[in-house]
C-alpha cells in the first residue's frame, strides 16, 4: 500500500473511532429531557454533573498533554476506548437502583441527591477516558501531515468525527422512544468495543512504523520544561488558548442544552423529540452543517486566506455573532430556531478545526502537539464548565416566569464578542514550513 493510501486508511479509522467517542460522550445531553423526567432533574443538576465532568475533562487533558508526548498515544487510546466503555455501561446500569419513577423511589435508602452524586462521579469519570482517547488522536495525527497538508487533514478528520454527532442526534431519539433510556448508554459501549478492537490491529501512530520515511521533524521525547517554556512564555500559545476558552464556551452554551431547549421552549416530551419536524430538521441539518464547515476549513484556510488562521476565526465568529441574534430574534419559530442552531454549530465549528485541527501542530509541531492540544483543550473545557453553571442557575431563575428559555442564546453573545477582539491580534501571522 502506498504512503498516500495508508494515511487516508489511518486517518478514516481514526476520525471513525473518534467518532464513536463522541457518541458516548454527547449521549447524555441528547437523554437529558428523559432522564429529568425519569429521575427528577432540576436545570442546575443536569448542569452541575455536566459542569463537573467538563472539569475534570479540561484538568485531565491539559496534564495528559506532556504524558501522551512521552509515552506515545497507542497506550493511551486504549486505556480512553476501555474506561469510556465501562463509564457508560456503568452510568446506564445505575438505573438498577430506581425502584420507581412517579414519585421517585429509590433502593438501598438512597436518596435524589446521592444518586445524583453517584451519577456525576461516574460521568466525570467517562470524561476522564475521554480526554485519555482525545489527547492521544492529536499525537497519532502529529507525524503524519506537513504543515501545508494540515488544512486539508483538519477538514477530512473534522467530517469523520462529525459522524459522531449524526449517530447522537439521530440514534439517541430513537432508543428513547423505543428501549429503556439506558439503552442510550449501552449502545455506545458496545460501539466502543468494537472500535477498541479495531484500532489496536489496525492503527499505526507514526509513519515510521510502518516503514516510510519521516515528514521532516524527528520523533523525540520533550522535556516538560520545554513544555511549559512553550505553553506559558509563547504570546501566540497563550493568545490562542484564550480564544479557546471563549470559544468552547460558546460551543458547550449551545450543543449540550439543544435537547432541553426543544423539549422545554416547546413543549414537546423528551422521548417524542425524534418524532418533532423541526427537531429532526436540527437533527439532519446540523451534522450536515458541521461536517461542511470541517470541509470548508481546508479550502479556505489553504486557498482564501493563504495559511493566516486568525482571519478564518475572525469570520467565524463574526458569522456566530450574527447567528446567535437571529435566534434569539426568531426563538418562537421553531423551525426557525432548529436552522439557526445548526447554522451556528456549523460556524462555530469552522473556529474549532482552524485551532485543534492546525494551529495545535502548528505550534507543537510533531513533538509537542499532544501538550499543547491538552492545554488548549482544557482551557476550553473549563470555560465550557463555567458557562454550564452559570445557564442553568440562569434557566432556573426564569423558570417560575415561564421564560427561561428567552435569555439563553444572550449568554453567548459575551464569549464571542471577547474571541472577536482577540482573533484580530495577530492577523497575518502564518505557520512555519518545517
Amino acid at each position: 500500500m502506498t504512503f498516500e493510501k495508508r494515511r487516508s486508511l489511518n486517518l478514516c479509522l481514526l476520525g471513525l473511532t473518534y467518532a464513536c467517542c463522541y457518541f458516548s460522550r454527547y449521549n447524555m445531553p441528547s437523554s437529558h429531557p428523559v432522564l429529568s423526567k425519569v429521575l427528577g432533574w432540576s436545570y442546575s443538576d443536569f448542569s452541575t454533573i455536566t459542569s463537573i465532568a467538563l472539569l475534570v475533562y479540561g484538568v485531565s487533558v491539559f496534564l495528559l498533554g506532556p504524558i501522551c508526548d512521552y509515552v506515545g498515544g497507542k497506550k493511551l487510546l486504549k486505556i480512553g476506548l476501555l474506561g469510556s466503555l465501562a463509564s457508560n455501561f456503568i452510568f446506564g446500569s445505575l438505573s438498577f437502583l430506581v425502584q420507581s419513577t412517579h414519585p421517585l423511589i429509590l433502593k438501598f435508602g438512597l436518596n435524589k441527591p446521592i444518586l445524583t452524586t453517584i451519577m456525576a462521579v461516574v460521568w466525570s469519570a467517562n470524561f476522564f477516558f475521554q480526554s485519555c482517547g482525545a489527547i492521544s488522536v492529536i499525537k497519532y495525527n502529529a507525524g503524519w501531515y506537513k504543515p501545508e497538508e494540515r488544512g486539508r487533514m483538519a477538514g477530512v478528520f473534522g467530517f469523520y468525527i462529525q459522524i459522531g454527532r449524526a449517530l447522537v442526534l439521530l440514534l439517541c431519539p430513537l432508543i428513547l422512544r423505543f428501549l429503556p433510556w439506558q439503552y442510550a448508554f449501552y449502545l455506545p459501549s458496545l460501539m466502543l468495543g468494537i472500535t477498541y478492537f479495531v484500532s489496536s490491529k489496525f492503527l499505526h501512530e507514526t509513519p515510521e512504523e510502518l516503514g516510510f520515511e519521516s515528514l521532516g521533524e524527528e520523533a523525540k521525547h520533550v522535556k516538560i520544561g520545554e513544555v511549559l517554556r512553550k505553553v506559558f512564555s509563547d504570546k501566540i500559545t497563550l493568545l490562542v488558548g484564550t480564544l479557546v476558552f471563549f470559544i468552547a464556551s460558546i460551543r458547550a452554551g449551545i450543543e449540550h442544552y439543544v435537547a432541553r431547549f426543544f423539549s422545554g421552549n416547546y413543549g414537546i416530551k423528551g422521548e417524542l423529540l425524534t418524532y418533532y419536524w423541526p427537531y429532526r430538521v436540527y437533527s439532519v441539518l446540523m451534522p450536515a452543517c458541521m461536517m461542511a464547515s470541517s470541509l470548508l476549513t481546508a479550502y479556505l484556510c489553504s486557498k482564501f486566506f493563504k495559511l493566516r488562521r486568525f482571519p478564518l476565526i475572525f469570520a467565524s465568529l463574526s458569522s456566530c455573532l450574527v447567528l446567535i441574534l437571529c435566534l434569539f430574534t426568531f426563538m418562537s419559530n421553531p423551525l426557525l430556531a432548529a436552522v439557526f442552531i445548526a447554522l451556528l454549530m456549523g460556524a462555530i465549528q469552522i473556529s474549532n478545526s482552524t485551532i485543534m485541527g492546525m494551529m495545535i501542530f502548528d505550534l507543537g509541531g510533531r513533538n509537542m502537539a499532544a501538550s499543547i492540544g491538552g492545554f488548549y483543550d482544557g482551557l476550553g473545557y473549563i470555560g465550557s464548565s463555567i458557562i454550564a453553571v452559570i445557564i442553568g442557575l440562569v434557566l432556573d431563575h426564569y423558570k417560575k416566569a415561564g421564560n427561561e428559555w428567552s435569555y439563553w442564546p444572550l449568554l453567548m453573545i459575551g464569549p464571542c464578542i471577547v474571541a472577536l477582539i482577540i482573533s484580530t491580534i495577530f492577523w497575518n501571522k502564518k505557520p512555519r514550513m518545517k
